[in-house]
């Protein structure tokens, strides 16, 4: 369009700059119940409106003692944890997202675990046959599935794929009464896909349907 002095108008690009200035949100998952192995797994997760998250530091504190980091600016969103048994240990997550904010610490943990004594000769075993499922859920490449055994009886944990075809197999009698947290796939990842967990004592079984993502 030309103005009066007869030049034409060149119009100036508009620029839009969005701040992020909101903190990222993240959370640890539920824990297992406390009659676990020693060594057990924890998962966490966030998300983050702007630029999303970058990475967390996760917090633990043993009894009732202070926090102290566990894991400083890590991109994984689970790792295994050795505790000892009669303790308690408590956890929350901070994320970081791409550009520097930080978000609060919580006011209380976001999970919480007491490894439990082992049952001593001559206590009574309260223990159930039961597959509570895997941790976490959908679960990762390394399916790690929680259970729970009245007995000593030898037993098994299999993993089918949707064909019905044995893709793991797992003895798990040995592992004796309590509940328990047993990994699959070490050696390999699990495909992502829909898969069956069957747990096996003695005469007891037990089926759960599992989703494996990427």
């Amino acid at each position: 369009m030309a103005n009066e002095t007869g030049h034409t108008k060149i119009g100036r690009p508009s620029w839009n700059n969005t701040v992020d200035a909101l903190r990222p949100v993240s959370a640890v998952a539920p824990l297992p119940p406390g009659d676990v192995e020693t060594q057990f797994y924890v998962s966490w997760g966030g998300s983050d409106v702007g630029s999303g998250v970058r990475d967390y530091t996760v917090h633990v504190a043993i009894d009732s003692s202070q926090y102290s980091v566990w894991l400083r600016d890590t991109p994984a969103v689970s790792a295994a944890f050795a505790g000892e048994r009669g303790h308690t240990y408590a956890f929350f997550s901070i994320a970081r997202d791409s550009v520097g904010n930080v978000e609060d610490a919580p006011a209380v943990p976001d999970a919480q675990i007491k490894i439990r004594d082992l049952v001593g000769v001559g206590e009574a075993n309260e223990h159930v046959f039961a597959l509570k499922g895997v941790v976490p859920n959908p679960a990762d490449g390394h399916v790690r599935v929680a259970f729970e055994l009245p007995s000593w009886i030898p037993g098994a944990l299999d993993l089918y794929d949707v064909a019905g075809r044995r893709i793991i197999h797992r003895e798990i009698g040995g592992l004796g009464p309590g509940q328990h947290l047993v990994s699959l796939g070490e050696r390999s990842r699990v495909e992502p896909g829909i898969y069956f967990v069957r747990l096996r004592q003695g005469r007891s079984i037990a089926t759960k349907k599992i989703v494996v993502a990427r």
